[in-house]
This record gives structure tokens, sequence and C-alpha cells, in this order.
């Protein structure tokens, strides 16, 4: 009864307390107030340390558990390349580490339109070889996202495979934005979906895109050679407009032998996960990401770096 009580509070205050800010139009500045105003109410895991770190000349936040076992989630966040923090994703990312006892580096990467492609994707490679000089071994680092920041997991690991690097241990993609030039029109309706709309989604991939694309893969991953990838989590709602990405990313990463896991959640919304520690939706889901990265990174000492 209380579950249902949240869940039904949430979308409503997503679908008229967020969705209206996320259009076209809006100047992405007060976007970016907004999304971290409504965010600052979030949640913290307990007893999870947060602390900032400059790395490579990328501001990192660092959340540790109190029992951190092996490895390392370098996650990025969401926000259509353009809005977003690490602050926006505090509760996702304090009880990730906190289920998956892990320290999850947080990049604070540059957003368009002030830094378009591939300002981010090169950021996010260099911080992978951050992460590499601090002791971490490929299989102890799992890279995970949400939404444009999935994407821009996914596309750092294609840049990787294709340089011949080692790779990390897994991916873990919640509703990932993988289709920025949307060569398949969606089908699905978008008034459904409580957060986005897909004009927005368009202004957001035009900023992005306004750079030199000279490898539209990097940029748009689901147009991407998917062989050679590490296992993949891929969690996605039944109620957003994202739903054919990830499914069409199941799809191309099954055809060449890909390990995918797939979950796909019932009548929620885009990246419901953030609501962790209020929707026990979220905090089983994120679970379900732990218990991934325990199937799939291999369980050696790594270095717990702190600010």
């Amino acid at each position: 009864m209380l579950q249902a009580l949240i869940k039904r509070s949430l979308r409503v205050s997503l679908r008229y307390g967020v969705k209206p800010i996320l259009k076209a139009g809006i100047p992405i500045p007060i976007q970016r107030q907004w999304v971290e105003f409504i965010a600052s109410f979030g949640p913290i895991a307990p007893n999870v340390k947060v602390s900032t770190l400059d790395l490579s000349g990328i501001s990192v936040d660092v959340l540790v558990p109190p029992s951190c076992g092996p490895g390392v989630v370098l996650y990025f966040h969401g926000g259509a390349y353009c809005i977003g923090s690490p602050r926006t994703h505090q509760s996702l990312t304090s009880h990730l580490a906190h289920y998956a006892q892990a320290a999850v580096w947080v990049a604070d990467y540059s957003r368009a339109p002030e830094a378009p492609f591939p300002v981010a994707l090169n950021e996010a490679h260099r911080l992978y070889e951050t992460v590499l000089s601090r002791g971490f071994e490929p299989a102890n680092i799992v890279l995970a996202g949400d939404s444009a920041g999935g994407g821009l997991a996914l596309a750092l690991a294609v840049k990787l495979r294709d340089e011949g690097r080692s790779l990390p241990a897994g991916l873990v993609l919640l509703s990932p934005y993988l289709d920025l030039w949307r060569r398949e029109k969606s089908s699905y309706p978008e008034k459904k979906d409580p957060i986005l709309s897909r004009r927005w989604l368009d202004q957001c991939a035009r900023h992005y895109l306004s750079g030199e694309v000279n490898h539209p893969e990097y940029a748009s991953p689901l147009m991407a050679d998917m062989r050679g990838l590490p296992p993949v989590l891929i969690q996605v709602s039944t109620d957003e407009i994202l739903l054919e990405d990830s499914r069409e990313l199941v799809e191309k990463l099954r055809s060449v032998g890909g390990k995918v896991s797939y979950q796909e959640f019932q009548n929620l919304w885009h990246v419901f996960q953030l609501h962790a520690g209020w929707l026990a939706a979220a905090d089983e889901a994120l679970q379900g990401v732990a218990g991934f990265m325990r199937r799939n990174a291999l369980l050696k000492k790594a270095a717990i770096v702190t600010a």
C-alpha cells in the first residue's frame, strides 16, 4: 500500500514538476538548476562517504561504503549530454556503492552545448586510463551509466575495443540513450512517459552533435559493431520513450553472441533507480546491478581512493 502511494506520488511529481522544465525552448542553464534542486531532496545511502577528486583535470565524486570490497564502478550520469551532474545522481550512486560494496567514481564530464562531441568521450577515455593508473585491473572495473551516461559508457567500451585496449569486466546500462539520430522513429506513445519528450531529446542531440563527428558510432553507439564487448546488463522501464533503444541493443548483442542480461521493469519510468531509498523497485534493481558485478568482476584486492 505504502509503496503504491510512493510510486504514484513520484510519477505525478515527475510529470508535473520535471517534464514541463525538460522541454525544447527552456534555457539549459535553467534546466540544470532545476534538476539540481529537485535532486537535492533525494536520500543518500547511510554511511557512504562522498569525496571529490581532480583526476587528470576531471572532477570526480568518489563514493565509498564502510565495507568496500574489490572493484570500482566508473559511472557516467545521465541528462541527454546537456544537464545532470554527480550531485543529481547521488541517491542512485550512493545506493549502488552500498549494495555493490564497491567504490563508485562519478565523472563530472563536460556537457553540451558548451562542449559537444567528442569532448565527453575523450574525458571518459582519459578517466578510464587514470583508473588503471591508480592500481585497478580491468577485470575489477565496471563501466556504468544511465540515459546519456549509459550511451557514453557503451561508446567508451566500443572505442577501447577498437583500440585493442584491455576491456572492463562489464557494462551496466540503465535506460540508455543510444540512438541520437533516431534512425528508427519510436512508435512508443510519448504521453505515457512522465519525464522525457522527443523534442527535448532531439534538441539536446543537436547540441551534442554540433561538433566534428568523425566516428558517428561513438556519438550514437547503437550504430556500432557490438562484437567483442564484455558482459552487459541493461535495465529499462516500459513507460519511457527510450525503451526501443534498449530492445534494439539487446537484439544486436545477441545476434553476435554477446553476453547480455536484460531486465524490463513494468509500469516504471526513465531511470527510476534515481529514487533508491524511497522506491522499493529502485533498490531491488540496484541490488540486481550489484549481483551482476559480483558475477562478472574478478574478486581481487583493489585500491581504495579517497580525497
